[in-house]
């Protein structure tokens, strides 16, 4: 039996090496698609009907896609809905992807649907919000309507709050910015019992801000806290999670200011008599060699900007477009009429942009100052699909907050203002930020994305 295995494994053997030798392979058959030069196997040819692969799975995608555009049906869920509550549930609702499916969106936009809810649905939407916390899958929706209803129409939300504590949520720390005493309370005895997330606790108590909690963060040596304090050796960095910093006395200094008005798009794009965005500079980047820019030139003589403090005519944050991306910020000094020349504070950027590399500038004045205020915090949520750029109010942070130290007297810097891209670009994204050193006449620019 041993001898006939090997005889029939020699046979194979011998038979395999004569086909190879003679190159005795089936004959391929071109593809039967007009300007396709592929070819197959005859396998293949008789369960195809003679095309390649990639021919017959593109005619299945020219089917499907053929299919989808004669039977896909647009639904209107928010016909004859008029209440903004009911608008705002519809908006938040999920919902599955159908590709028969579109689904008309709201006509205008979300924030001014919040802006016109009543008391009466401000306190329906807290009750719906409290409603999906209560479900396992719906704790995003619900920190998402609740995010919105502080920030654009700063709505008392201690009930939410209530609930959050209970299940030791303190994330996002920013809805926790005009708390209770008694939820702030109840913070320090979390602290203090080492209950849940201890960073998100302190980031909570430090977006309240009041002066209780200025005492913990400048009372260091607190024996109640002192396993805290240990454990945490940025502990004071915290503070500028909530935009704001102990000065050298121990005093609450905001680094943001809380008046706020939006940039909004111009059509014509003529410069504003006022206020001008994105104008080309005379001087030069000394690292790349592109003209500087100025992010933004405001008339401060303007009765609106009164509340920035500046001892210029007009004030006009200089940066080089390319390099902010890499420079880590980027200082322009702050000269009279508006004028910025590139600081030699500023570090060799890594990577080193060229002029060759594709990039696209918006154009001038894009953009001018709308006259109407809105609130701080109305785009502290960077995924708010509203206008962020603005001047005055709180950063719209796509990654951690910082705020660059003057080069010149190494204090912390005031934010002034923000542009974003997809304000000025289409398809595209990132935030530039602008923070200024009044007394030393200087200005700096960073730059975030996702």
């Amino acid at each position: 039996m041993h001898v006939l295995i090997v005889y029939i494994f020699q046979i194979i053997y011998v038979h395999t090496n004569l086909l190879v030798s003679f190159n005795v392979m089936p004959e391929r058959l071109p593809c039967k698609s007009i300007n396709c030069e592929r070819t197959i196997l005859p396998t293949t040819a008789q369960d195809t009907g003679g095309f390649c692969m990639p021919c017959v799975q593109r005619k299945r995608d020219e089917q499907d896609k053929a299919y989808v555009s004669a039977n896909k049906k647009d639904i209107n869920q928010y016909k004859n809905v008029n209440n903004p509550l009911e608008i705002i549930k519809i908006y938040h609702q999920p919902t599955k992807r159908d590709p028969l499916i579109h689904y008309v969106p709201y006509p205008d936009p979300i924030d001014q649907v919040y802006l016109r809810l009543d008391s009466t649905q401000i306190a329906g939407a807290i009750t719906y919000v409290l409603q999906l916390l209560e479900k396992k899958d719906a704790k995003d929706t619900a920190i998402d309507i609740a995010i919105k209803l502080v920030s654009f129409i700063n709505a008392d939300i201690s009930s939410i709050l209530e609930a959050l504590v209970k299940e030791e949520e303190y994330y996002p720390s920013f809805l926790f910015r005009s708390a209770s005493i008694g939820i702030r309370n109840k913070l320090f005895e979390k602290l203090l019992n080492n209950t849940g997330r201890i960073d998100h606790i302190i980031s909570a108590l430090a977006w309240i801000g009041d002066k209780e909690v200025v005492a913990f963060f400048s009372q260091q040596q607190n024996p109640l806290y002192r396993n805290i304090f240990e454990s945490e050796p940025k502990f004071l960095e915290y503070t500028k999670t909530a935009g704001w910093e102990l000065d050298s006395n121990g005093n609450k200094q905001n680094l943001y200011y809380k008046k706020c008005y939006p940039f909004v798009k111009q059509q014509n794009n003529l410069p504003n008599s006022r206020h001008t965005t994105f104008t080309a500079q005379k001087s030069s980047c000394k690292f790349c060699g592109a003209e500087l820019t100025s992010l933004f030139t405001l008339d401060l003589a303007d009765d609106n900007l009164k509340f920035i403090e500046c001892d210029k005519s007009h004030l006009s944050i200089g940066t080089c477009l390319r390099c902010c991306w890499h420079a880590d910020p980027f200082f322009a000094e702050v000269g009279e009429n508006g004028l910025v020349d590139c600081s030699d504070f500023n570090k060799n950027p890594d990577p080193l942009p060229k002029l060759d590399d594709v990039f696209e500038r918006p154009i001038e004045n894009c953009l001018m100052l709308s006259d109407k205020p809105r609130s701080a915090y109305y785009c502290v949520d960077w995924c708010s699909p509203v206008v962020q750029s603005q001047v005055g109010g709180f950063p719209t942070w796509i990654q951690n907050d910082y705020y660059p130290s003057c080069p010149k007297c190494s204090n912390t810097m005031i934010f002034i203002g923000q542009i974003a891209n997809d304000d000025c670009l289409d398809y595209s994204e990132g935030i530039y930020y602008a923070f200024i050193c009044s007394g030393c006449s200087m200005s700096a620019t960073t730059y975030q994305q996702t």
